[in-house]
């Protein structure tokens, strides 16, 4: 007959497994580091009057995340893209070297960091081979614009127009999917909407291919 000590240690000895077992399962995952190459289209504006476009970009960034529950991660991304192609949104007024006002096509090359902070929720990883998610934050855009001509019937005005750089509060919201390749890499593709809450209301998109090296504690 088995004495009552020995149901206490083995009681003991239980949930000693299973006290580690939830430990180990809580702190799985729980810091990352990403490389994060990106394509990205980011609004371009000459002046309030102006219609706006998209500048195409290319580039890259890192993200670090930290996963205080087990399905969701607050992370934080730093990133540059540089500009392209050539980016022209139609018409804008400027001053020539007398004061005067001119109008024609707008031309510029326009690079973008941004930077962003916010939490994202993962689907368990027992449903599929891949794990969803989707995510919000909040931080800032800086848009960098240079080669800026002005032209009126193809030709160039020659006004000259020196680089500026803009910066905007932004909120990217992102969704994609994850594939675990190791047991300490992933792989991440992403879709991100990048909203400029400004009037008028401004919408850009990237895509990120990541890869991420987690680490356990």
């Amino acid at each position: 007959m088995i004495s009552f000590r020995s149901w206490i240690q083995a009681l003991l000895t239980a949930a000693t497994l299973v006290a580690w077992s939830g430990s180990a399962s809580a702190h799985q995952r729980e810091f990352g580091i990403s490389i994060q190459p990106a394509f990205a289209g980011f609004p371009a504006v000459a002046d309030p009057n102006s219609q706006p476009g998209l500048a195409l970009t290319a580039g890259g960034g890192i993200g670090l995340e930290f996963y205080p529950l087990k399905y969701m991660a607050i992370v934080s991304r730093l990133a540059y893209t540089h500009a392209l192609t050539t980016t022209t949104i139609g018409q804008a007024t400027f001053n020539n070297e007398a004061g005067f006002p001119r109008t024609g096509d707008y031309y510029f090359k326009q690079s973008t960091a941004f930077a962003s902070l916010g939490l994202r929720l993962e689907t368990p990883s027992w449903w599929l081979p891949v794990q969803f998610h989707i995510g919000v934050g909040g931080g800032f855009a800086l848009s960098i614009q240079t080669e800026r001509k002005l032209l009126a019937d193809g030709q160039d005005l020659r006004i000259p127009l020196n680089d500026i750089v803009k910066v905007a509060p932004i909120i990217p919201v992102t969704t994609g999917l994850f594939v675990r390749v190791a047991s300490q890499v992933r792989f991440d593709l992403d879709g991100t909407l990048f909203v400029f809450p400004q009037n008028p209301v401004l919408v850009g998109f990237g895509i990120t291919l990541a890869l991420t090296f987690l680490f356990y504690t």
